[in-house]
């Protein structure tokens, strides 16, 4: 006749039920410590911002460079006594300027001389200057008079500040934008923003 120690299988068996409780555990806790790991991950990478900073001497090439690859070139600075002193001694240039149909037109190596001297040296800089040319003719109507900013009188203005655009009253720092009272000035920014916007460079 045989003898069985049911105690013993018994505990035996139950320790092999707690050993895979454990595991399934650890599992299921390691499982979702990685998808939390992921989480922050992903959050990280949506707000994840590079700052290039350039190496002394140089300057991010905005031309050559992409995305992926960034191009430095050397910043080359003129001696002062190397600088053009007249108009005509920059000789050709390039840039853009404003057609007779208001558009905006490309020109290359254009010759210094007196029918080059509407070029602009940027698209940017000719954009605004067609955006500021039809502010101005708006602000004299709204003013009703051509003074624009009078000194020594309160002025309504819309100016930059840092990059934004930003509404003062000023007496004595001229401002292109100047208004008689608050309520035309408001008035003109509310109905020309957009204008506003693209002529920020020249205001």
């Amino acid at each position: 006749m045989l003898n069985y120690n049911y105690s013993y299988y018994f505990n035996t068996f139950r320790n092999y039920i707690n050993i895979f409780r454990h595991i399934k555990i650890y599992n299921k806790n390691n499982i979702n410590n990685i998808n939390n790991i992921n989480n922050i991950n992903n959050k990280i990478m949506e707000n994840k911002e590079l700052n290039i900073i350039a190496p002394e001497g140089y300057e991010i090439d905005k031309e050559n460079s992409t995305f992926e690859k960034i191009v430095f070139k050397k910043i080359v600075f003129k001696k002062i006594n190397e600088l053009p002193k007249t108009w005509e001694e920059l000789k050709n240039i390039s840039g853009c300027y404003i057609s007779s149909s208001s558009g905006i037109t490309h020109y290359y190596l254009a010759n210094c001389c007196n029918s080059a001297r509407n070029i602009f040296p940027t698209k940017e800089l000719a954009e605004a200057a067609l955006a500021l040319a039809q502010l101005l003719q708006l602000r004299d109507r709204y003013n009703g008079d051509n003074k624009g900013f009078i000194f020594d009188k309160g002025n309504y203005c819309i100016t930059v500040y840092g990059n934004s655009i930003s509404k003062c009253l000023n007496n004595y720092t001229q401002e292109v934008l100047a208004f008689r009272t608050k309520e035309l000035r408001d008035e003109f920014y509310n109905n020309f923003k957009d204008l506003i916007e693209i002529a920020k460079p020249l205001i």
